[in-house]
């Protein structure tokens, strides 16, 4: 008995690995499984996010057609952060995606951005909101430190 248990538990084992590497093999963007695949730049220039400047940054925001995405936690966001921007914390996206995907048009321009040089949440959150179908998304690094230092508009609260 436990050995017909267990040689049917073995073979459901193989048929779901079987499954599970035939999608990811044939999805898009599936996961590297043995190795990791290296991107070429046309393949990394098509993944739908990239990083932009402060400055080309700067003329979005004049020009009034981006948003910003602060994806810092939300008691740094309430003490400050690019005037207009929405928060949507990096580590708290898939509770807060589906109400910004409600609220945002897929063909808006988004700017993610965090705080420090070492900070990936801004690009992180680009990441994702290209992978969700945000189809025009950049990211800053150092985007909150940088936006300031050339005297930028920045406020407080919550939004």
């Amino acid at each position: 008995m436990v050995k017909q248990i267990s040689s049917e538990t073995l073979m459901i084992i193989i048929v779901s690995l079987s499954i599970a590497l035939a999608v990811n093999t044939l999805r898009p963007g599936g996961i590297a499984v043995f190795g990791t695949v290296q991107k070429t730049a046309a393949e990394a220039e098509h993944a739908g996010f990239k990083e932009i400047s402060v400055e080309a940054g700067i003329e979005k925001f004049k020009s009034g057609t981006v948003l910003f995405a602060d994806a810092r936690s939300p008691e740094d966001f309430a003490a400050e952060h690019i005037q207009g921007a929405v928060n949507l914390p990096e580590q708290e996206f898939d509770a807060r995606i589906d109400k910004f995907i409600a609220e945002i048009p897929p063909e808006k321009e988004i700017i993610a951005y965090c705080d420090g040089e070492h900070c990936a949440l801004g690009k992180d959150l680009a990441e994702k909101l290209s992978l969700v179908g945000f189809e025009k998304v950049f990211y800053i690094t150092n985007g909150f430190s940088r936006w300031k230092e050339n005297s930028q508009p920045v406020e407080s609260g919550e939004h």
